[in-house]
């Protein structure tokens, strides 16, 4: 969303919300990464698994569900901050400038120019990052992907606000990347919070089973985490011929026809 909102802004609207956007989402996405995580491990109770690692998952929900609390409370909080109310009322104002579904004329002409560099960007972007994910298949090259990705994507999404009709190949296509690569990415969130639990009940002797289901928790996330790897791969590779093709591309001169 905040995406779309700066691409329809111009530079100085947005850079006067920035600020307050980007410190909203960082609260926001801080807050649904310990949802997400808090809800894998209820979910992984229930599975045959959690037979081998019971004392990790007690310990860590008892943790989580008391961290979500404080976090929760100092998020209410933050609506009340004057930094908050101001960026609100900044934010109301500049929205105003985000055209309709059916801009005029004159509106449409621009927007659609300003998509096409940004659409074009993104998706020289995007085809530059995808071979090289295969042969160096690391953790940056993967959020350099995810980033390039994002943008393409909330391009995209304009672009079918402009024509008034959704591509659905290509918005299915992207949704089901940024679902493969967004579970490796919650999967290393989760890898990092078994480790600094790990490491910190790790000097106290008492502690030693709890170590030991940490350790063989962390196994089980090592072998989910390879196999959603796999499989973003697999999905990429299947949708190459169509990344390289001109399906990947809208239909410009028909857009500012319209």
């Amino acid at each position: 969303m905040i995406g779309i909102v700066r691409a329809f802004l111009p530079y100085g609207a947005y850079k006067s919300t920035g600020k307050f956007l980007d410190g909203l989402v960082s609260r926001f996405s801080s807050l649904r990464n310990r949802d997400v995580f808090k809800e894998y491990l209820e979910e992984l109770k229930s599975y045959p698994q959690a037979s081998r690692f019971p004392l990790a998952l007690k310990n860590l929900l008892k943790g989580e569900r008391r961290k979500r609390l404080k976090q929760s409370r100092k998020f209410r909080s933050f609506w009340k901050d004057p930094f908050f109310q101001r960026g609100n009322q900044i934010f109301e104002g500049v929205s105003q400038l985000i055209p309709p579904t059916n801009p005029n004329g004159d509106v449409r002409k621009k927007l659609v120019s300003q998509m096409r560099r940004q659409h074009d960007a993104a998706l020289k972007e995007v085809r530059s990052q995808y071979p090289i994910l295969f042969s160096q298949n690391d953790d940056r090259t993967r959020h350099s992907f995810r980033a390039a990705l994002r943008r393409l994507r909330y391009t995209s999404e304009i672009v079918a606000h402009l024509s008034g009709t959704p591509g659905p190949s290509a918005m299915n296509r992207m949704k089901a990347w940024q679902t493969d690569v967004g579970r490796i990415h919650d999967l290393d969130v989760f890898l990092t919070r078994v480790r600094k639990r790990s490491a910190k009940v790790l000097p106290f002797a008492e502690d030693f089973l709890l170590v030991k289901d940490l350790n063989a928790l962390e196994r089980h996330l090592l072998r989910e985490r390879a196999g959603a790897v796999r499989q973003f791969l697999k999905n990429l590779r299947r949708d190459q011929n169509w990344l390289n093709s001109g399906q990947a591309e809208p239909d410009w001169k028909k857009l500012n026809s319209r």
